[in-house]
């Protein structure tokens, strides 16, 4: 990973095989971020999706491994109980289908699926 701050704007190259919400957490921390929002493009081979099921009380995940590209990343970056929380939204695509996925890292119903690869 790499990044160039400049006034109040971060950009931000995440590296191949890098975890994306992993490194927005880890600038988020280095930085001092309170409040941000994120917006990426990209790629990614190996990705976890999931919905917290409010009925259920419970957290459904899935993996997915292919190619698939990002064609809109956008979220917030917020403090919650004091630890760093980002609401993301990524919409990728294949030759087949587009899917909309919320990650929630920070939430500790979140905690134990929030990977995001390469």
């Amino acid at each position: 990973m790499d990044y160039r701050k400049f006034n109040n704007t971060i950009i931000v190259r995440i590296d191949k095989g890098e975890e994306i919400l992993g490194k927005v957490k880890e600038i988020a921390l280095k930085e001092q971020i309170k409040l941000a929002s994120v917006s990426a493009l990209g790629a990614v081979k190996d990705f976890t999706v999931g919905v917290f099921k409010t009925d259920e009380k419970q957290y459904k995940s899935n993996d997915f491994q292919g190619d698939y590209e990002i064609v809109s990343l956008i979220g917030l970056i917020n403090r919650w109980q004091g630890e760093i929380s980002a609401a993301i939204t990524l919409w990728e695509t294949n030759t087949h289908f587009t899917r909309l996925i919320l990650f929630v890292p920070g939430d500790a119903r979140y905690k134990q699926n929030r990977r995001l690869c390469e």
